[in-house]
């Protein structure tokens, strides 16, 4: 649900614009097929080293999300941090994001369900009760439903709020 939140805006936006505004790939540092926690699997591939600086990065965790780990990822994601690219955490991603130090000293949110034992485990962090936070270049959006508000606002930052509304 939380991917198809942030797909079927952009993909709607593209549709309305006389050009393509958005895009998506799907990556993965765990092997070339993510299945998700309602069975769907996603065909990956590697990811580039480097992106740009007017990409959007989204990791989405579900469950057992919170007790992913993985080095690479984590070594990549604060490159793409350091490049000036935006990141966001869907769902239960605010565990890797935290996990990298991408969420040290800023507001983040996770999954209602998850702040309590977020905000325990990350005492660095600053955990919101809400559907999306967005704290400079690193975002975190609640999941599910959510996912559609996030890309709204994106989509109306980006290309007005007449694509968005």
């Amino acid at each position: 649900m939380s991917l198809t939140g942030l797909i079927e805006p952009a993909r709607i936006a593209n549709y309305l614009s006389l050009a393509p505004l958005f895009s998506h790939a799907y990556w993965s540092f765990d092997g070339m097929e993510v299945t998700a926690s309602n069975g769907m699997k996603v065909a990956c591939t590697e990811p580039p080293e480097k992106l740009g600086r007017d990409d959007l990065v989204f990791l989405f965790g579900s469950w057992g999300g919170e007790y992913y780990q993985n080095p690479r990822l984590f070594s990549w994601l604060r490159l793409q941090a350091r490049l000036g690219v935006k990141l966001c955490a869907v769902e239960i991603g605010s565990y890797p994001f935290a996990r990298a130090g991408l969420l040290d000293g800023k507001a983040a949110t996770t999954h209602w369900s998850y702040v309590s034992g977020f905000e325990e485990q990350f005492d660095a962090v600053v955990a919101h009760d809400q559907i999306f936070t967005i704290d400079g270049q690193i975002m975190t959006c609640a999941g599910g439903t959510a996912t559609i508000d996030l890309m709204l606002h994106l989509i109306g930052e980006r290309h007005g709020a007449r694509l968005s509304g």
